[in-house]
């Protein structure tokens, strides 16, 4: 079984911009090295990129959708488009 997982397993982050938050859980009895790596990295921004996940503990990953710039009233964005997709946090131990 892989010590590392992530909670929330996958991330939902609106086409208009936003952040989810994730945790790296670390169930094992050893530090956990990690590299976040992102398909996208025109679009999303991930923090922190490394770290380390202590014994027993975990780390706080974020995802980042900057908005679009010529986006200026987020409520009629809303009404006017419909979802456009979602991100997948997949996390391996390597």
């Amino acid at each position: 079984m892989n010590p590392l997982a992530a909670d929330p397993p996958s991330a939902q982050v609106p086409a208009t911009g936003g952040t989810s938050s994730h945790s790296l859980v670390n169930s094992g009895a050893s530090r956990i090295a990690f590299k976040v790596k992102s398909s996208n990295n025109d679009e999303y921004r991930l923090k922190p990129v490394f770290g380390f996940v202590d014994p027993e503990a975990a780390s706080p990953v974020e995802i980042f959708l900057e908005a679009p710039d010529e986006v200026t009233d987020l409520q009629s964005l809303f009404k006017e488009r419909s979802p456009q997709g979602e991100v997948v946090l997949r996390i391996k131990a390597e």
